[in-house]
């Protein structure tokens, strides 16, 4: 029997085919299409119809084509009014939805990908709930009745007059609700990014990072000698970093995120002028040509956070070096924007790449599709499009812009190109960090962690002294060998215990000396 493929691509028309309908299991039709949503990516939608007048079965489902996005994504609006409910909700079928006002959770396999708005998945939810309720009522009437007055709270909920709040985690990352205010930050909407567990990567049939590094290594070991990457330095360059020409550069064998095939990171350390040493690590794939840039700070924890505001004064500006931490907040006040931390990455460029940058990532977040799309209105168009053009008037040069960076590590820079004088442009302030950033930022586990050491070492001089004064000094010989049997290994131990203790409490009063002597700085030095 020939089998036939299906060509369906983006711009073509619906693709129609003969389905059965899972209701009254005769013929329908079922209508594909792949749409690419500007900004966003492809989306296959499918919808299925059935003809029989005495069924009349309805089907619409949406799943995302391309790929997974690099983190998953979990997502919380405040619903407070009835134009909340109207923000349209892009859920894909991993995706898992819950109101914790209601004690709702609608995991992924109940309802597969749509397209919808946030009062369509109530009024979706409370539909479900429903379909079996005359069944119920005939089987389990105190199960039917809890049943209707969980649907009844749904309905007013529906209405927009009950506050709540909406979660969306999707480990694949593809699900996102509309953001009205945007590209400017919702203050209803919180929007995180998180590494996959495990599961979640089982869950989505991709290999988690432990399985990619041992995939990769045994891809490495696999390889004849003669293809092993040679990574041993010349005389040449081996003179070079001994006399101080360049950097060492280290080399360290990962594989491809996009691709799997080994490839090496490179690391290098540079020590940058007026800032401090920085470590910059970069990756490039030669099999499939994916490249990563990532900058890290060098040394130790900072005491105090910094705040940077630079102002722009002619073209030349643009060329300035900036180093933007992983960590920093980005403002910038004229186009009332901000860039929140672990959004952009860390990053060593120049103003005109940072606002580059910026230009191509809202260009390429979810939100965009809600946006500039044919259904969005027409005032999300006019402010989009202008958001868009004044950043792009900024990164020509053709407007004065502001730029604010907040960075609680103080692992953020912008070339003062009069340094050591001062630079009219540029303005640099230390804060305090908060105990709240401390907490975030994980310093203040570490300094728990130091004060629980230090107490160790402390106490562990003097428990040592208590011991060695408790054990007797000269043991009772042994007379017979009922005696030696019975008291022989509690006297015999007393010497070596003691001698034991002996030789740690003038190893802990080493210890003792040694932590009480640390500085604050020292600790979160050896902490890291």
């Amino acid at each position: 029997m020939a089998s036939s493929t299906l060509s369906l691509q983006p711009g073509d028309p619906p693709l129609e085919i003969e389905a059965l309908c899972m209701r009254c299991f005769q013929s329908g039709n079922t209508r594909l299409m792949i749409l690419r949503i500007p900004h966003f990516r492809e989306v296959i939608v499918s919808s299925f119809e059935c003809p029989n007048e005495d069924c009349l079965e309805k089907n619409t489902e949406i799943q995302f084509g391309g790929k997974f996005a690099e983190k998953g994504v979990h997502i919380e609006v405040k619903v407070v009014d009835q134009r909340d409910l109207d923000r349209q909700v892009a859920k894909s079928e991993y995706c898992t939805i819950s109101i914790p006002e209601l004690e709702l959770e609608i995991p992924p396999e109940s309802q597969k990908g749509a397209l919808s708005t946030i009062e369509g998945i109530l009024s979706r939810t409370a539909e479900g709930l429903g379909q079996e309720q005359p069944v119920r009522k005939l089987m389990d009437p105190e199960l039917a009745e809890k049943i209707d007055n969980f649907i009844a709270k749904l309905e007013q909920f529906s209405t927009g007059t009950e506050k709540f709040t909406i979660v969306l985690d999707d480990p694949s990352g593809n699900s996102h609700i509309q953001n009205f205010l945007a590209p400017v930050l919702d203050p209803q909407m919180t929007t995180r990014n998180y590494f996959r567990s495990v599961e979640q990567c089982e869950m989505l049939g991709i290999l988690p990072d432990g399985a990619c590094v041992s995939a990769a290594a045994d891809a490495i070991m696999s390889l004849p000698d003669k293809q092993h990457p040679d990574t041993k330095r010349t005389e040449a360059e081996q003179h070079a970093v001994d006399e101080g020409e360049l950097k060492e550069v280290y080399e360290i064998e990962t594989p491809c995120v996009a691709c799997r095939h080994p490839g090496l990171v490179k690391t290098v350390s540079v020590e940058i002028p007026h800032f401090g040493e920085t470590v910059i690590m970069c990756f490039t794939c030669e099999a499939c040509g994916y490249r990563s840039t990532e900058v890290k700070p060098g040394g130790g924890i900072p005491p105090k956070g910094t705040r940077i505001a630079f102002r722009y004064a002619n073209e030349k500006d643009l060329s300035r070096s900036v180093l933007k931490s992983h960590h920093a907040t980005l403002v910038i006040p004229e186009l009332d924007f901000e860039v929140p931390e672990a959004t952009l990455g860390s990053m060593f460029t120049t103003v005109e790449g940072l606002l580059q940058q910026i230009h191509e990532q809202l260009k390429g977040l979810n939100f965009a599709s809600f946006t500039i799309g044919d259904s969005s209105p027409g005032d999300d168009k006019e402010r989009w499009s202008t958001f868009l053009q004044g950043l792009d008037e900024m990164r020509q040069g053709l407007r004065p812009f502001t730029l604010l960076i907040d960075d609680p590590l103080s692992a953020s820079y912008i070339q003062n190109p009069f340094a050591p004088e001062e630079d009219p442009c540029l303005k640099i302030e230390l804060y305090d960090r908060t105990a709240e950033q401390d907490e975030d930022l994980g310093i203040t586990a570490l300094k728990k962690m130091d004060e629980r050491l230090m107490d160790d070492s402390c106490l562990a001089p003097e428990l040592a002294a208590a011991r060695s004064v408790d054990m007797p000094a000269d043991p009772p010989p042994a007379t017979s060998t009922s005696d030696s049997m019975s008291s022989g290994p509690a006297s015999s131990a007393g010497p070596g215990l003691q001698g034991s203790l002996g030789c740690n409490s003038s190893k802990n009063e080493v210890i003792h000396q040694e932590a009480c002597t640390r500085t604050d700085t020292d600790v979160h030095r050896m902490a890291v």
